[in-house]
């Protein structure tokens, strides 16, 4: 149970107000601003939560949300400042900044988990305090400490107007408006990653070899299915409701996340160490057997495979008939997702492909953003970001950017007209 820390949610109001005048942020509180209305349902979960907790639900008993007690706002200013002063980043990656925001970081934390959820960016700390953030202004609607700091969470999803934060053993339902947590719904079975949402249920891996669905309406497990291994890595939406997996032992499913039905199961030689990518009719799947493999939807049969030189441990990113993907000797890559050919790959870059503006493609090297063009792979300019940041681009193509430093600053970028 969380209890209210009141002398200190003073105190790190009022420290993340300054820091917020300091950067020039719209800021005018921290906690108890009511925001405008939810956008409705962005994590595929059909509304459900809106719906009474059944007997599998455990009922919250900390109704008012909690300010963290110790608030690295200082650390959030000096990284919103610096970003201010640099700002000439913003241009160099075509952008324009609408507004900077400075979420709630604990003292001894860093940024772990960044969700942009309808009208509300969801920031969440290794300590487990969690900001909500109007998408529209930048001002921080709530602050809570979700649960213990010694609790491992995934990241949350959304269903209507409430938020859904995975941990390794429950789920905890949060009010959107308010930051308040209603219901807490334990798991039947530890799960150990984010989840994939598809209609009513949240399809999880766990390393007890089983995929498990959990449905938020009532708080029971909706279905199991054993799997060989572990599951390291979080199962992925293919097309409208099937999810495909793959565990450390290298054994590839892929199943209709409502009723479990498997569509097809094929094996490779390793499992993976990084996130898999998905189309409308396609697995794709990095491996640590040194292959890059796409699966077809509808039966797991092998659509292709590049051979490499060394385990992959990039996650690829599909958009529009393409997967980029780092190739241990080619470097970063355009490869066709029919045909498994190479369209074009950068030797000297690895990283991890972010977004795509008009023809200009965003990868995160791992010290800023390497611009290149999408059509050929032709670096057009390389930007050092201040910090170690976290990117997340609703859409990825020619929308908002979101870029979040580990101490808390919060940058809402939008494409600059050419």
């Amino acid at each position: 149970m969380i209890q209210p820390v009141l002398a200190s949610a003073v105190r790190s109001s009022v420290r993340v107000l300054l820091a917020r005048l300091a950067v020039g942020a719209m800021v005018a509180g921290v906690a108890g601003l009511s925001g405008c209305a939810s956008s409705g349902c962005s994590g595929c979960c059909g509304g459900c939560c809106g719906e009474p907790a059944g007997e599998g639900a455990v009922q919250a008993t900390a109704a008012v949300p909690t300010k963290p007690a110790a608030v690295s706002a200082e650390a959030a200013k000096a990284a919103a400042a610096k970003a201010e002063a640099e700002k000439a980043w913003f241009s160099r990656l075509g952008y324009k900044a609408d507004w900077t925001g400075v979420a709630a970081v604990q003292r001894g934390q860093v940024v772990r988990h960044v969700d942009v959820l309808g009208d509300l960016v969801v920031v969440q700390d290794g300590g487990n305090a969690v900001s909500g953030l109007n998408v529209a202004n930048g001002l921080v609607r709530w602050s809570t400490l979700i649960d213990s700091p010694l609790t491992q969470f995934f990241g949350s999803v959304r269903s209507g107007s409430r938020l859904l934060a995975s941990s390794d053993s429950n789920l905890f339902v949060v009010d959107t408006e308010s930051g308040a947590v209603i219901t807490r719904q334990p798991f039947a079975r530890v799960v150990a990653t984010r989840p994939a949402a598809v209609g009513p249920a949240l399809v999880y891996g766990t390393a007890t070899n089983q995929v498990v669905a959990h449905a938020p309406g009532n708080g029971f497990q909706a279905w199991g299915y054993f799997i060989q291994g572990p599951i390291s890595h979080a199962p992925v939406v293919i097309g409208d409701r099937d999810v495909g997996v793959v565990s450390q032992d290298g054994e590839v499913v892929i199943l209709d996340g409502i009723t479990a039905l498997p569509r097809g199961r094929a094996r490779i030689f390793g499992g993976v160490d990084c996130d898999l990518a998905a189309s409308d009719d396609a697995l794709f799947v990095a491996s640590l057997d040194q292959s890059l493999y796409a699966f077809e939807s509808n039966n797991a049969a092998q659509r292709w495979r590049i051979r490499t030189q060394s385990p992959m441990r990039h996650k690829p990113v599909y958009h529009n008939g393409r997967l980029f993907v780092t190739i241990p000797e080619t470097g970063f890559s355009a490869v066709d997702a029919s045909s498994g050919k190479v369209l074009w790959s950068v030797k000297t870059l690895t990283g991890v492909a972010v977004a795509q503006r008009g023809s200009e493609l965003l990868v995160d090297d791992g010290k800023g953003l390497t611009v290149l063009e999408v059509g050929t792979g032709d670096l057009i300019r390389t930007v050092e970001l201040p910090g170690k940041s976290l990117f997340r681009a609703p859409g990825f193509a020619d929308g908002p950017l979101y870029v979040v430093t580990e101490a808390g600053a919060v940058f809402k970028l939008s494409p600059k007209a050419n």
